[in-house]
């Protein structure tokens, strides 16, 4: 286990900010809410109208980091409570990253494209400078370590590495993201998108904390726990590092009703149903895959590990006007990979409506 300390890190501004003080934080550790009379923050002493306002108390500020949501979370995720970061979705993640350790025009953070184009804009946004680094398209898409790690820069203080990768949905292959642990030790933080890992056979990469102190996970219940509207992802890190950078999100960057829908539905029997849908989505993401190929607007069909699938076509643009004429929206994604589009998993009745509208006749055994 190593002792390093990754607060190191990050920017000496970010190691010695002091958070901001809501009273919420402190109030929540204190026993029973509902026995509390709850002065301190200007609140309304009523909730509006509606039930569900009523049942999340949505007239008080919630805690900044639910102890519920993070427990829950961490039984998921098999790490401890204090590992966990909650924030608003995972999207925030790479922004709150790459504004905590790279120093604007100055440190920089290196992505492997095709990818995420979210890293891009949280780079340029805090005016950080980015390296590309492309994924080897000869060799299925992998990570090129020997030039992440032979490139490597001082001023670079981040990588983002999503695997499932996005968008091509393919796991990348563990002994390349070790590597680029190993390479980067004392350096750089890693980062690890694993949007949609519970798609895959894969444990994912937080069990490997307590090796990689400067390694950290990126986790959300956007996929297969179904919450996208929810808004609500999570950071695996260091317990040091998640105290530091609790510090860089606003007071109260979750909302009331957010947190009462997840703890809904991640109940026992929430997650029951959810373990059941998502094995239902993986059995269509094969069906889908095996269909498509008789499709004549597919070319190419490239291995997934997600609730997608990306397909090469002839002509991007016209196989998503094709599709859009007929009521159904898919993703082009010419711009990352030539002449592709992404297809999400549907309901079984959806993806044959799909299957139809791209002239596949033989389609489901409905015996």
């Amino acid at each position: 286990m190593s002792v390093f300390d990754p607060t190191l890190l990050l920017r000496p501004a970010i190691r010695n900010l002091r958070a901001f003080g809501a009273a919420c934080n402190e109030f929540a550790d204190r026993g029973d809410a509902q026995e509390w009379v709850k002065l301190d923050a200007s609140e309304n002493p009523w909730p509006p109208q509606g039930a569900f306002a009523t049942q999340c108390r949505a007239n008080r500020y919630p805690e900044s980091q639910p102890k519920i949501l993070k427990e829950t979370l961490a039984g998921l995720y098999s790490v401890a409570p204090e590992q966990i970061l909650l924030c608003r979705g995972s999207e925030e993640l790479p922004d709150l990253l790459i504004r905590s350790l790279c120093q604007p025009t100055k440190e920089g953070v290196v992505v492997c494209p095709p990818t995420f184009g979210m890293y891009e804009v949280a780079a340029a946004l805090n005016e950080s400078p980015v390296r590309y680094v492309p994924l080897r398209a000869d060799k299925g898409y992998d990570l090129d370590v020997d030039a992440i790690l032979g490139g490597w820069q001082g001023h670079e203080k981040l990588i983002i590495i999503p695997s499932p990768a996005v968008p091509l949905g393919h796991v990348m292959a563990f002994d390349q993201i070790k590597a680029v642990l190993d390479g980067l030790a004392e350096r750089a933080i890693v980062a690890i998108d694993e949007a949609y890992i519970e798609f895959t056979e894969q444990e994912g990469w937080a069990s490997y904390l307590d090796r990689y102190p400067h390694l950290v996970v990126m986790r959300t219940l956007s996929k297969a726990y179904a919450l996208a509207g929810a808004r609500l992802g999570a950071l695996i890190a260091a317990p040091k590092l998640v105290a530091k950078l609790v510090n860089v999100l606003p007071p109260y960057p979750l909302s009331a009703a957010s947190i009462e829908v997840v703890r809904q539905a991640l109940d026992a029997s929430g997650i029951a149903l959810l373990t059941e849908r998502r094995a239902l989505l993986i059995k269509e993401r094969q069906y889908m895959a095996q269909n498509l190929k008789q499709s004549v607007w597919v070319e190419k069909l490239f291995p997934s590990d997600s609730n997608f699938l990306l397909v090469q076509t002839r002509d991007a643009r016209a196989f998503v006007e094709h599709c859009r004429k007929y009521g159904i929206v898919v993703r082009n994604r010419h711009n990352d990979v030539s002449q592709t589009v992404r297809i999400g998993m549907g309901a079984p009745e959806e993806n044959d409506r799909v299957l139809v509208v791209l002239g596949v006749s033989a389609i489901r055994n409905k015996a």
